[in-house]
């Protein structure tokens, strides 16, 4: 039998990895565990060693968009337009999209040993100009909550650094 890099995946990252999942009940209000291998986990595992995050458009990490205050362990979110836009290249039909994701909380994810953020393209520059050419953290730009980390590595491309005045 053939094993898939798809199958190694699930089976390594995704059945083995200490998260939650959790359906919303519209009816009752309250969301209910699908998948519980959560926080507690992460906590027994001695936390996160690494967490590796891309950058959304509106500075969203782990789809934590901008909001007034973040949960801090995992939870579902409604995406915003802009990333559900930015999204929607992956999908045929836009009604496809999804409108709701389950993502790790800003205090799980700011929890971690170290933390790498990875971002290419100009349409990043204001989310990018906000986490390492100012000094302000903001909700309406969550990126910048990795200046509270202790050791956090942002990688970004030549044209985005260029573009937001960055020089090594």
């Amino acid at each position: 039998m053939a094993i898939t890099f798809s199958d190694l995946v699930d089976y390594e990252v995704v059945k083995s990895a200490p998260y939650v999942v959790r359906r919303y009940d519209e009816e009752t209000g309250f969301y209910t565990t699908l998948f519980d291998n959560d926080e507690q986990s992460i906590a027994e595992a001695g936390g996160l060693g690494l967490q590796l995050l891309g950058l959304g458009h509106n500075g969203h990490i782990g789809f934590n968009e901008p909001a007034p205050e973040f949960p801090k362990e995992t939870h579902c979110v409604e995406l915003t337009e802009s990333t559900i836009n930015a999204n929607a290249r992956f999908f045929e039909k836009k009604e496809d999209v999804p409108t709701m994701a389950i993502t790790m909380g800003m205090g799980d994810i700011l929890a971690a040993k170290k933390v790498v953020l990875a971002a290419t393209g100009l349409a990043k520059v204001p989310a990018i100009r906000g986490l390492i050419m100012d000094d302000v953290i903001t909700t309406q730009n969550p990126s910048t909550m990795l200046k509270m980390h202790e050791d956090a590595v942002v990688v970004i491309d030549r044209e985005l650094a260029d573009a937001v005045g960055y020089r090594a």
